[in-house]
Parts: C-alpha cells; sequence; structure tokens
C-alpha cells in the first residue's frame, strides 16, 4: 500500500469496499500485455458503480542501475495480479502527511472505468491524469484524485505516478545523463495506455493528456516532444505551462543543483563521476528532504525541473527549450486547451513569512522579471521597475502590500505563460486552442479548504475539486451553484476527451458555445457561477508585460 495516512486508507477502503451484499458482483478481470489483472468493484459518492485496478505497473521499478536512467518496459507476471491497492508514491515529502515518504520503486498507474467492453466497438474516450506538486511531490492517490464526477461522463481515467525531485530530473550533461526521467516515465506510461487501455474499455486513437501545476507543464512539454507522438490525441494544462519560469530549467543549471545537494547529504565530489558514483550508494528518501531552494528574489523554485537535451536520437525527450520549440512552430497541432484560476498565488503566500522575504523581493524584484522573461537582468532593469510600479502602485513591498505580492506572482507564474502560448501557438496550430479563465469561489475550492483559506479569488488548484472526489470533499446539494459547476467541468472536459470540442454536447447547464482563441478573435471562458464567453483576458496586464518581451 502507498505510504498514506491511516485516513486515507479508511478512505479508500470506503470507496472501494463498502457495497451492501446485494451489491457485491465478483471482481472484473482483464487479460493484459503483462498478464491477468483482477481489479474491484466500487460506489462512487454519485451513488454509481465503477471499476477500479489500482497499481498497475507500467515499467521496470527504476532502482539499481536503472536509477538516473530511462525507464525500461515493465516485466510480465504469472497467474492473477490482484490489482486492489495503490502502488508506492515516488520519494517526496507527503503532501498528506508533511513527511518523508514514497519508494523508487514507484511507476504504478490506476485505471477507473464503468464497465468492462463489451466488443471493440464498444469503447470509450480516455483521460490520463499528470498530478502537479511542482515536479517535487505529488502522487496519482485516489484520495486527492477520486474519479467519481468524471465517470459520470463514461470516460476511462488513468491516473500515473512519475519520478520526481533530483530522482526524476537529475542531468549531468558531461557523463552523458540528460535528465528528464519523470517526462520519460510519463511517455512509457503513455506507451503502456496505447497497448492495453482497450481490454478496459478505452479507445487507444482517442487519448486526452490532462493536467495541473507540473501535470499541465508536462502536458505542454509533451506536445513538444518527439518521444510522444501519436500517443494521445488532446490536451488539457490547467494552471501550468512549459512556459512558466518554475517549469523549465537549463542543462548547466541542473548540473550545478545536483552537486549542491551532493555537498548536503555527504556526497561531495569534484567530477560529475565522482557524484554520480556516490549518488548511486544513496537510498531514494536521502535526495528528499534537501530538494527546491530559495534565492535572492525571496520566491522558493524547485531545482529539478525538465530541461532541453542534446541530441536528435529517437528517445531524446525535449530537444530545444520550449519557447523556440513554440516559436518554431514545432508542437503537435492536436486540440488543446489551456487556463488558470483568479487567484493562484493565495496558495503560494506563505513565502512571505520567511526572513527578509520582503527585502529580497523589493530589492531584487528585477531578477523575477528576468526569470519570466527568459532573458538577462540587464535588459529588463527599466520594464521590471515599471512592472513592479503597477502592481504595488508605488508602494514599498511588505506585509500591508500582501494583495499586491498575490497578484503579481498570480500572474508571474500562471497568467504569463498560459497567455504567452496560446499566443504563440493560436495562429500557426491547425488545430483549436481553447483558453479559459476560472473564476468561481465556491466550497469546494481544494486549496483553500486544505488551508483554510479565508480571502477572496480561486487559489491554485481550487478547481481540482469541481473535476474529483477528495478526501476533503463535501456532500453538495443537487442544485448547489458548486454542483452546477461539478457537472460543467465534467460536461466540457468530457465532451473534449470525445470529439475535441468541449462544446459538443450542450444543455440548460453547459448552455454556452465555448469558441477557440484565436488572433483575430482572442477569447476566452469564464467560469463562474455562470458561464461566458469573453475577449482579450487580463489585457492591461499582457500589455503591461509586453514590454519585456518585446525589448
Amino acid at each position: 500500500m502507498a505510504s498514506v495516512s491511516l485516513i486515507a486508507v479508511l478512505i479508500l477502503v470506503i470507496i472501494f469496499e463498502c457495497t451492501t451484499a446485494e451489491e457485491e458482483e465478483e471482481p472484473p478481470v482483464v487479460k493484459i500485455e503483462q498478464g491477468t489483472l483482477k481489479g474491484l468493484n466500487g460506489f462512487s459518492i454519485r451513488e454509481k458503480p465503477f471499476l477500479a485496478f489500482l497499481g498497475i505497473p507500467y515499467a521496470k521499478p527504476p532502482v539499481g542501475d536503472l536509477r538516473f536512467k530511462d525507464p525500461q518496459p515493465p516485466e510480465p507476471w504469472e497467474g492473477i495480479r490482484e490489482a486492489f491497492e495503490e502502488g508506492e508514491i515516488c520519494p517526496q515529502v507527503g503532501l498528506l502527511s508533511g513527511k518523508t515518504e514514497g519508494d523508487e520503486g514507484c511507476l504504478f498507474l490506476n485505471v477507473f472505468t464503468n464497465k468492462l467492453p463489451a466488443s471493440s466497438n464498444d469503447l470509450k474516450p480516455v483521460m490520463v491524469w499528470l498530478h502537479g506538486g511542482a515536479f517535487v511531490t505529488g502522487s496519482s492517490t485516489s484520495i486527492m484524485f477520486g474519479p467519481d464526477h468524471l465517470l459520470t461522463e463514461d470516460v476511462v481515467l488513468v491516473t500515473i505516478n512519475y519520478r520526481l525531485g533530483i530522482l526524476g530530473f537529475l542531468a549531468l550533461p558531461d557523463i552523458g545523463i540528460h535528465g528528464n526521467f519523470g517526462m520519460k516515465d510519463q511517455v512509457m506510461a503513455l506507451r503502456w495506455v496505447k497497448k492495453n487501455i482497450e481490454a478496459f474499455g478505452g479507445d487507444p486513437n482517442r487519448v486526452t493528456l490532462f493536467g495541473n501545476c507540473a501535470g499541465a507543464a508536462s502536458v505542454q512539454y509533451h506536445l513538444l516532444s518527439p518521444m510522444s507522438t501519436g500517443l494521445f490525441h488532446r490536451a488539457i494544462s490547467q494552471s501550468g505551462s512549459a512556459l512558466d519560469y518554475w517549469a523549465y530549467a537549463e542543462p548547466d543549471y541542473l548540473r550545478e543543483a545536483g552537486f549542491k545537494v551532493g555537498a548536503k547529504i555527504g556526497c561531495s565530489a569534484s567530477t560529475s563521476k565522482e557524484l554520480l558514483e556516490c549518488f548511486e550508494k544513496k537510498t531514494g528518501r536521502d535526495f528528499v528532504n534537501i530538494i527546491g531552494h530559495e534565492d535572492d528574489t525571496g520566491i522558493a523554485i524547485g531545482e529539478f525541473t525538465p530541461t532541453r537535451e542534446d541530441g536528435s536520437g529517437a528517445e531524446t525527450f525535449l530537444p530545444d527549450r520550449p519557447s523556440k520549440l513554440i516559436a518554431d512552430k514545432k508542437f503537435h497541432a492536436i486540440p488543446y486547451m489551456i487556463g488558470f484560476n483568479s487567484r493562484e498565488g493565495l496558495t503560494f503566500q506563505q513565502l512571505t513569512e520567511a526572513e527578509s522575504f520582503w527585502d529580497k523581493l523589493d530589492n531584487n524584484f528585477d531578477k523575477s522579471v528576468a526569470r519570466v522573461a527568459e532573458k538577462d537582468v540587464s535588459k529588463v532593469k527599466e520594464a521590471s521597475q515599471n512592472i513592479k510600479k503597477v502592481y504595488f502602485e508605488d508602494k514599498k513591498p511588505s506585509k500591508e502590500t500582501l494583495d499586491n505580492f498575490i497578484e503579481c506572482l498570480s500572474d508571474m507564474a500562471y497568467f504569463i505563460g498560459a497567455d504567452r502560448t496560446v499566443k504563440m501557438q493560436a495562429p500557426y496550430s491547425t488545430a483549436p486552442v481553447y483558453y479559459y479563465y476560472f473564476a468561481f469561489d465556491g466550497e469546494l475550492g481544494l486549496t483553500k479548504r486544505a488551508l483554510k483559506l479565508t480571502q477572496p479569488g480561486v487559489a491554485h488548484c481550487d478547481e481540482l475539486g469541481y473535476m474529483f472526489n477528495t478526501a476533503i470533499s463535501d456532500p453538495v446539494e443537487e442544485d448547489s451553484n458548486e454542483m452546477k459547476t461539478i457537472k460543467r467541468m465534467v460536461k466540457c472536459l468530457a465532451n473534449f476527451a470525445r470529439t475535441g470540442d468541449p462544446s459538443s454536447t450542450m444543455d440548460d447547464m453547459l448552455n454556452v458555445k465555448w469558441e477557440p482563441y484565436t488572433k483575430q478573435d482572442p477569447v476566452y471562458l469564464n467560469i463562474d457561477k455562470e458561464l461566458s464567453m469573453k475577449r482579450d483576458l487580463k489585457e492591461d496586464r499582457r500589455k503591461l508585460w509586453s514590454s519585456v518581451f518585446d525589448s
């Protein structure tokens, strides 16, 4: 069983085992490439039965000689494998427990479906979820991503784990270690889906990749990766982009970060070879607590993220910087949905409690702007001062300007990446690009519930409470705005997965035609108590930041 708290285990028991005697059925059995699987009969909070196959290995455990290596295909098994428990999560500081947990043998996925197929003509669209967590934490656990709501639209849902932190993204290019192991894990999972999902009732030719935060950035990386060609057919990025400053690092930066980690865990070394030899003697958990750092801007960032790789071989995940690939029109032209929440920065206000935070932010604001703009600090000096003046209204950054900082961080970390994406990609894509803004500040906002936030606005990850059943979700009335939002979100996502058009079926709840974004008609869907189409999302802030990108 994955390293989750006791309450998590109890919730899994409730989800998958609490059925009446009359409802009990024989466990579902499927035959896949690796062998035979026996799953579980579940019953959702929406009072609908479903099937769950948990903890399926999609690659060999990346341990021993396979640490810091590309994932390898999974081993077959004899007899029937019981897919009753979620697999181990990857080494991390747990989102639920706050403690070091997990194990390197963590490359598992879960499959949820309403029923097994009667024939090859009875196939449903597939949705593959990539969890967030800044590439350092998170997992596919049903405690966070219960399938209850999405399965009302009769899709097949797949949730996966992938390697995190230094174990997933170390790069030592001078000795042939080019990083992106966590991204290649995702590719391996998609290859598994293509080969096996039909056994669960999924259509391998209608696979939608979707994710939030680092999972959203991962989705966009797959749009840019030659390794991912043909493995998925629609894409959704929620509150994250490969163009966000926190989602990418240069290979030399990752190499330097590796040596910093080595110095902290007793692996001081003078060469990459020496560093790797020492790392190979450590346990997976030895790397966890030292991941991430706070630089002189005051804003903590993850040290290990996707990067470009030297080389152009078949197993090169990312041949260049994301912004360069998009500018060169080297992206998969498939239907794409991207957007963000109204006040993402609410989730990260604890950053401001660090010692000297406000002084660091004030004195090094130009470095933060340079990071967003992918430019040298010397080229953004003037523009950064103007940007700071607009956000902080001529006030010195301090506790009294917390709301100003939240607005600034929301734009820096999420709006800019999404907006650059639609403006760079939509005019040249042969497939539609859909843009959204999630502004519904309701009772199921996931982060606001977890952190007990009371300020107005939609925080980072809040929208997940309207897509998944979670450990902290409460039942809501059928006629509430919360339930209406759940139904709208699920309907849009499932429509998109089925056809590539989120408005392909409409009803009283989903009564607004979501038009794609174009250069001539820069529209977006505003998701609030009601749905509405609007134009020129945050146009004033886009114009403000254009001075940086155009300089």
